[in-house]
């Protein structure tokens, strides 16, 4: 009975091996452009539900990290305690996906050009 058991988990563990998923690799813009800057700045205002977002420093032709800066503060206020969101580019196939770093949530990038780094 504990070897049919054994076995049966074996060959299960067998099956899942073969069954393979495709890596997320580390990904950048295709390319410097303003269009593709701003195809990415709209995807993730859609996918945030956001109607104004602001990048930070970091360019993500170059690095596969970026960061959107936390709203600025309103007149009459003089200090925040609001941080930038860290945010990595990544290509899962042919899909360019911005995965934030904090809570790993993914957003697909559909009219974003990525490539590999």
């Amino acid at each position: 009975m504990m070897k049919r058991a054994l076995s049966s988990l074996l060959g299960l563990f067998a099956l899942t091996a073969c069954q393979h998923t495709q890596a997320d690799a580390p990904a950048v813009l295709a390319d410097k452009s303003e269009a593709t800057r701003l195809a990415l700045k709209q995807s993730l205002m859609a996918a945030l539900s956001d109607t104004s977002i602001r990048f930070g420093a970091s360019d993500p032709a170059v690095s596969d990290t970026f960061s959107i800066l936390p709203m600025p503060l309103a007149p009459e206020d003089d200090r925040s305690i609001a941080s930038p969101t860290l945010y990595k580019l990544v290509l899962r196939g042919a899909t360019c996906l911005a995965v934030r770093q904090d809570d790993g949530a993914e957003f697909e990038l559909p009219n974003v050009p990525c490539r590999a780094l």
